[in-house]
């Protein structure tokens, strides 16, 4: 079986989810089950319920609704944002079309700080997208203090939580945020849903809202993102403790360095730059292997996301798949600069 560590990608469906929402297969007219799927979601986030979540298959729909509700018939055509997110696409096409995109610079820990957010922001500026967490890095964003931030500067304010949801705190209650968008299938959850929400009296017009719902899918991330708050004391300290094992392994090879502080960094997540090998080379040899990373932010460097399904087992292969990985890559890198000198 192969070793899959490229869980911020997606995650595999857990099984108590599965049969979950097979036990309500052919009931997918009932009321209350959808609505027990919102209850839990709600509870969660710590949302209020004078706010609004819905689900959102397509996560481009948030991107697209601010801008024809918030962009294109006003005087305010700017956009703050950062390169690494999964709206980048959306917004990059935003860009074609007029809207004037500012990629936002991050510190030396990789995230974005409140202060650089304030010194980018001018009387155009529209909204402003910065994840929760980094896909790639696993780095937390300070997003408490850029919502503060944008909401006394009067800007809309967007975070994608898809690689915060599940893995750790929070409370929509107590962050000021106008709009978070998320995806089932990073927390054990169906594919193809994922949910948005919206504070109260900033909703986007329902023209923009997904007209056919998934039942199956928001009963089944209802389910999920219960099952993924509940572990998230017990089973996630355990997928730490493991990440921790890999990053201590693999720290001990000569220049070899993790790219975010543990202190601002989601539990299952680890950033590795290796120097002298090209992260597109080491995941070729761990596929060789059986394993499944992702490249990292920088050339050099790879990415690993565990999951609660991890085992132990699993990170002592993948520790021996790199140290051999590291060696050999690093012998043929030092070939080709002794044959070019």
């Amino acid at each position: 079986m192969p070793i899959y560590l490229d869980n911020n990608t997606a995650t595999t469906l857990d099984l108590q989810v599965k049969a979950f929402m097979d036990s309500f297969e052919g009931r997918e007219n009932e009321y209350q089950p959808l609505r027990d799927a919102y209850e839990r979601i709600y509870a969660t986030l710590n949302a209020s319920h004078e706010d609004t979540i819905i689900p959102m298959a397509q996560e481009s729909m948030v991107v697209w609704g601010l801008y024809f509700q918030h962009i294109l018939h006003s005087k305010k055509n700017h956009i703050l944002t950062i390169k690494e997110q999964s709206l980048t696409k959306s917004i990059d096409f935003l860009q074609s079309k007029g809207v004037k995109v500012t990629y936002l610079p991050l510190n030396a820990q990789g995230v974005v700080e409140a202060h650089t957010v304030y010194d980018f922001i001018t009387p155009q500026t529209a909204f402003v997208s910065i994840p929760w967490a980094s896909g790639k890095s696993g780095a937390i964003f300070p997003i408490d203090s850029i919502a503060a931030m944008c909401q006394a500067k009067g800007v809309l304010f967007h975070s994608d939580a898809t690689h915060a949801v599940g893995k750790i705190p929070i409370s929509l209650k107590d962050t000021p945020v106008d709009y978070v968008s998320f995806r089932a299938n990073t927390f054990h959850g169906p594919q193809g849903v994922g949910g948005l929400y919206m504070r109260q009296g900033k909703e986007l017009d329902r023209v923009f809202w997904e007209s056919n719902v998934n039942v199956a899918g928001v009963i089944g991330m209802g389910k999920a993102m219960e099952l993924a708050f509940d572990a998230m004391d017990f089973e996630l300290e355990d997928t730490k403790e493991l990440r921790d094992r890999l990053e201590e392994a693999l720290l001990t090879l000569p220049h070899t360095l993790s790219l975010t502080p543990q202190t601002i960094r989601t539990p299952h997540t680890l950033a590795l730059a290796f120097e002298g090998v090209h992260g597109e080379a080491m995941l070729w040899d761990l596929g060789q292997a059986g394993i499944v990373a992702s490249m990292g932010e920088k050339p050099n460097s790879v990415s690993f996301a565990l999951s609660r399904l991890t085992t132990q087992e699993e990170i002592d292969d993948t520790i021996e798949a790199l140290q051999k990985a590291v060696k050999r890559l690093r012998t043929i890198s030092q070939g080709d600069n002794n044959g070019n000198r």
